[in-house]
């Protein structure tokens, strides 16, 4: 692992991160990730059974902000577990701009842990959020634009400093699975995605931001499903919804992306929208793809990877799995390492590797959710954490974890110390 700071040595991760340095690109180290976002449990007894009080009562999913501290941090220590696994980076979901991520990721830092941190979904698809949800008229630039702009001060979000990203930040996910919103009526994801991609440039722009000393910047992307050409249900792998060759551009994941880089080509021609920035610039150099899939690693490489090559447009653009577990009802867990490291073989150009999805089981979900996860929840509280604006509690429950086998399984593949804390 790169490491940029020690525990217990006079070196600090809040001086060193800013410093203009970088963590390896995805390029020069394929991801080794794990997928995050543990939340806390609404009840204990959601910990046996779901029921609707399970998925309710939370004002924020952010665990990454400093009121999870106690989760990540002492005394659970999740990232410093994620890099016992033998990961070399995490994944996280939810982004409250009320809340600074800069403890999350010097912590990251500390353990050697990349960061592919995102937007929430929130600010796209929730009509109480501000702008009412801009995925309905598909005009999201000054939405984000001002979201990312609070992530870049560094008094309220901790993402930069004096213009120079946190080096731990490897990626930027600017919308998880875009192709659910749709693309009937006024729910075009391609416009919504296209002027969110825009607004978050203007964002840095604002914000003065400038490159790393090697004159990287964090890379950008969008995670999109694994779905087969259809957008929400609408089958789109055709000319009118910008394919010109149904035969070689369409596939799992693939459609999508295909449309979104001649969206990006032409956003006036294909969407009707007119950016602001040089998005066709910034595309070349940042841009990375990604997918969330659910499939063993040869469908992956046949159905993906394979016809991925195959498009001179994204010869210099490379792609990684946001979220990928093979572990279907059935799967024999002993196949897990196995299906690992063929995955590992299969991070060579274009792919720069996989999160695996997921760390804890997500306990306000219910029915086949509840299969992912490297660690359950144990009966025994070991910390809590600290207030979050707007809850009606002063604290909620952090509770010991219990392995599962497929713990095992991945640190065997991926060379981890299996050092854990936190275990019940």
């Amino acid at each position: 692992h790169f490491v940029a700071c020690r525990r217990g040595k006079q070196l600090d991760c809040s001086m060193s991160a800013y410093d203009g340095s970088s963590m390896p690109s995805m390029l020069e180290q394929p991801l080794k990730s794990i997928s995050y976002g543990p939340l806390f449990v609404a009840s204990e007894e959601c910990m046996d059974a779901f029921s609707p009080k399970c998925g309710a009562g939370f004002v924020s999913d952010d665990v990454a902000a400093a009121w999870g501290q106690q989760i990540w941090g002492a005394p659970r220590h999740d990232l410093r577990n994620i890099a016992g696994i033998g990961a070399n980076a995490v994944r996280t979901y939810g982004n409250d701009q009320r809340f600074s991520k800069e403890k999350f990721f010097n912590e990251a830092l500390q353990n050697g842990l990349r960061v592919v941190t995102g937007l929430s979904n929130y600010f796209y698809t929730d009509p109480s959020s501000p702008g009412g949800g801009c995925a309905n008229s598909g005009e999201c630039h000054d939405v984000i634009a001002e979201t990312f702009a609070q992530n870049l001060r560094y008094e309220t979000g901790g993402f930069s400093q004096r213009r120079i990203y946190h080096k731990a930040i490897a990626a930027v996910n600017l919308m998880n699975e875009p192709d659910f919103i749709g693309i009937s009526g006024e729910r075009n994801y391609l416009r919504t995605l296209v002027s969110a991609f825009d607004g978050f440039l203007t964002a840095e722009k604002r914000a003065y931001i400038t490159p790393w000393k090697d004159g990287r910047l964090p890379n950008i992307t969008a995670t999109w499903s694994f779905a087969d050409s259809a957008a929400n249900g609408l089958f789109v792998c055709s000319k009118e919804y910008h394919i010109r060759n149904p035969s070689t551009e369409c596939g799992p994941g693939l459609t999508f992306m295909v449309q979104f880089y001649y969206v990006v080509q032409d956003p006036e021609g294909t969407v009707g929208y007119r950016p602001r920035n040089k998005i066709q610039q910034a595309y070349a150099e940042r841009w990375v793809n990604a997918f969330n899939a659910f499939n063993p690693p040869k469908f992956l490489h046949d159905q993906f990877v394979q016809r991925y090559r195959r498009l001179p447009f994204f010869n210099d653009i490379f792609a990684f799995a946001g979220e990928w577990n093979p572990m279907h009802p059935g799967y024999n867990v002993s196949n897990l390492e196995d299906d690992i490291r063929q995955m590992d073989q299969y991070s060579e150009l274009p792919l720069l590797g996989v999160s695996f999805f997921q760390y804890q089981v997500a306990y306000n979900k219910g029915g086949t959710e509840r299969r992912f996860g490297l660690f359950e929840l144990g009966a025994t509280q070991i910390g809590s954490t600290s207030y979050i604006l707007g809850d009606d509690k002063e604290a909620h429950a952090v509770h010991c974890l219990q392995p599962r086998e497929a713990v095992s399984s991945i640190a065997a593949a991926w060379g981890g110390s299996r050092n854990f804390t936190g275990i019940c």
